[in-house]
């Protein structure tokens, strides 16, 4: 029996509708993905667009804590990005203006009273 390379894995998920894209929150997408071999598993993937619009990913399988790659990926990660890459889905960083911690600008009010 022939080991699959990681590509043939992403192209299985890929090929078998098993990951579905759900959301973009500022610069993380968020992706669900469902086990091949048993479709009551599921697993939750976040890919976070960095500001040098590099992919990172976080996936909640076992296989990501055995990964030997640099940063630690899996088939689910590898197939959250390829969707993005297929489907159109922003890979660019967007900085975002409404964070909490940031004032975008003020607005000065003048009201003025009926009696004037």
């Amino acid at each position: 029996m022939t080991r699959q390379t990681m590509e043939q894995k992403i192209q299985d998920i890929l090929d078998a509708g098993a990951i579905e894209y759900i959301s973009t929150n500022g610069n993380t997408a968020y992706f669900e993905s469902t086990s091949l071999s048993d479709k009551s598993i599921r697993y939750k993937e976040e890919i976070v667009i960095s500001d040098d619009d590099k992919l990172s990913g976080e996936c909640d399988c076992p296989a990501l804590q055995w990964s030997k790659a640099d940063p630690k990926t899996c088939k689910h990660i590898g197939s959250a990005i390829a969707m993005m890459k297929r489907d159109g889905i922003r890979m660019e960083y967007k900085a975002m203006s409404n964070d909490d911690d940031v004032v975008v600008g003020t607005v000065s009010l003048q009201i003025e009273r009926d009696d004037d």
